[in-house]
């Protein structure tokens, strides 16, 4: 097996940390929205439907902060979410 040590700067760190915490927030954002909607009429919301109001909800003046981050983080956070219900 084959280790790497990886020693970020405090610049990485804190974009390791905003990046982190906007896939959390995007994470549990739609997973809440995607329970809310099932309880409410036993429908999912799919990954298109979920990118696409990312990609909406990012334009307002709240949520400027996920354009400061990785676009395939956030993304894959929601892949993750869909291929979760899928099972």
């Amino acid at each position: 097996m084959f280790w790497v040590k990886f020693y970020p700067d405090d610049v990485q760190k804190v974009l390791f940390a905003r990046t982190f915490g906007c896939v959390r927030m995007v994470y549990n954002h739609w997973l809440a929205r995607k329970i809310r909607q099932y309880e409410e009429n036993k429908t999912t919301v799919t990954y298109m439907v979920c990118a696409k109001e990312m990609a909406e909800m990012k334009k307002t003046e709240a949520y400027t902060f996920l354009r400061e981050v990785d676009s395939v983080a956030l993304q894959q956070s929601l892949r993750h979410l869909d291929q979760l219900y899928l099972r």
